[in-house]
């Protein structure tokens, strides 16, 4: 992403704005969390079944985010270890872990809104506070 936006915007690459896609990431999060303030009410009618998965998201939404910012260059990890060949490793970790992080983030919000829509389902109907069509 960071390769699309240097040549879309014509911006000079520099440590600042290789970063560029890790701030679009974490504002998703936020635009995700605004969304759920906004519709809290209709959001608590679900939270029995969904709070757990949807915070265990979000918590690895930020340990991706906080794990593809450390990895978007070898700089900070030559501070942290002082050694190049660990450097390279610890690099190499970070960038793993971002991709981990973000499919088990992917997987807890899947996981809540089934658990969401199975609550509905069991509600009756549109009627009772359930969505209608979910059987």
């Amino acid at each position: 992403m960071d390769f699309f936006i240097h040549r879309a915007f014509q911006i000079t690459e520099t440590p600042f704005t290789d970063r560029i896609d890790d701030a679009i990431i974490a504002l998703y999060g936020v635009i995700g969390l605004g969304v759920m303030v906004i519709s809290r009410r209709e959001v608590l009618q679900f939270r029995r079944e969904m709070f757990r998965p949807i915070a265990a998201g979000f918590a690895a939404m930020l340990v991706s985010v906080v794990c593809d910012t450390l990895s978007n260059g070898y700089e900070l990890a030559v501070q942290l270890t002082g050694d190049p060949a660990s450097a390279k490793a610890l690099h190499d970790w970070l960038s793993v872990s971002d991709g981990a992080f973000t499919l088990l983030a992917e997987a807890f919000f899947v996981a809540a809104f089934y658990a969401g829509w199975r609550q509905a389902g069991a509600g009756g109907g549109a009627a009772a506070g359930g969505a209608v069509g979910l059987r």
